[in-house]
């Protein structure tokens, strides 16, 4: 440890590994989807110039799981980023940066970072990888997660605790989700991605 048209969702490529890796259909590229807990961030700076290192110029990002709804939030994170990149749509420079925009729903990339980004008391993280090749983001991800801290995607999922405070900091109420219906987990969830994903409106 260490201081055009949207993508479709497409299943995991490799079933109930420690990493998701899911295929962005339109685009030709992978993201991998991690988590670790136990993490002692202590430098940012020096944490991710480690990352960097080991991501050895595939597009990478690190979240704080505790901000994180679920796997699709950061899917689509990763859907938008691409999507906005070859849109010409992006304010940012890199998809990196871009899909902390859409996870966060922020349109300031100062305020993004602040929101979910990486901090020398993150605990728990949320690792995201976009590459051509599928087996590099999955082995990425899963040395990233390693060299963290403890590999645990269960970081990612929404808790009860979790779940208020999405809520609260998201600006999730009753009303939208009983729009949604089902399952209010995943309803959040779902409430959130939308939010992402009109954040271009916001621009």
């Amino acid at each position: 440890m260490w201081g055009g048209a949207s993508p479709r969702w497409q299943p995991p490529l490799n079933g109930e590994k420690m990493v998701r890796t899911y295929r962005l259909t339109e685009a030709d590229l992978h993201v991998a989807l991690a988590g670790a807990r136990a993490v002692e961030v202590g430098d940012v700076d020096a944490t991710l110039d480690a990352v960097r290192r080991i991501a050895g110029g595939s597009a990478f990002q690190l979240f704080d799981a505790e901000m994180v709804a679920g796997w699709r939030h950061l899917f689509h994170a990763a859907v938008n980023s691409v999507h906005a990149a070859r849109g010409g749509s992006a304010i940012s420079n890199t998809v990196e940066v871009e899909s902390m925009l859409y996870a966060s729903c922020q349109d300031q990339i100062s305020k993004a970072f602040t929101f979910m980004g990486l901090g020398p008391n993150v605990k728990n993280v949320a690792i995201l990888v976009i590459s051509e090749d599928p087996e590099e983001a999955e082995s990425l991800a899963a040395e990233i997660a390693d060299r963290l801290g403890v590999p645990d995607n269960g970081v990612l999922d929404v808790t009860p605790e979790k779940y208020e405070r999405l809520r609260e900091v998201f600006d999730v109420g009753d009303e939208a989700l009983a729009a949604v219906g089902g399952d209010h987990y995943e309803a959040l969830t779902s409430l959130i991605v939308e939010k992402g994903a009109l954040l271009p409106l916001r621009r």
